[in-house]
């Protein structure tokens, strides 16, 4: 590690996740172009590129894999929307148990926060532009910010504090 050897009593196993490349749909590539935000120069004259593909007409910033790794890569495909609201309701119920919040996580209380997330993944899903792309990173962050707000809740609305 950090160019020394590694001990081989140490018993690791080494485990990675790859994304996969998304390309833009032509219609936003030409939304992007046109909106001012850095598409100066002709996609044919970047040199950053994933094989033939310049990197600008990704919806994000992928490395291409080394030839080593490419043996090793599975497609374990998209998560289907009842295994995302499991995963969406654990995160939930895991920060209202963990972070020393005020609200309880009850029950209701997750299932209630869960169905408003899932439902906006889904709608965000099923836009045809740039915020299309959603995850469960996605999941991760509201429920930060929903927990900042309301641990804030007595200092931005102080006649309101439960």
């Amino acid at each position: 590690m950090y160019g020394r050897h590694i001990s081989s009593d140490i018993r690791l196993q080494f485990i990675a996740a790859c994304n996969p490349y998304r390309r833009h749909t032509k219609e936003m590539l030409h939304k992007l172009s046109t909106a001012g935000l850095g598409f100066f120069t002709k996609s044919t004259d970047t040199t950053d590129r994933l094989g033939d593909i310049p990197l600008r007409e990704l919806v994000y910033r992928v490395m291409e894999l080394p030839a080593s790794m490419r043996p090793l890569v599975w497609d374990f495909g998209q998560l289907s929307n009842d295994i995302e609201k499991t995963y969406t309701r654990e995160m939930v119920a895991k920060h209202l148990r963990d972070h020393n919040n005020p609200i309880e996580a009850r029950d209701d209380v997750v299932d209630a926060i869960s169905e408003v997330l899932a439902g906006a993944q889904n709608y965000m899903r099923e836009r045809k532009d740039e915020c299309s792309f959603v995850s469960l990173r996605d999941v991760e962050r509201a429920m930060r910010v929903m927990l900042w707000f309301y641990k804030m809740l007595h200092f931005i609305a102080p006649d309101f504090y439960p």
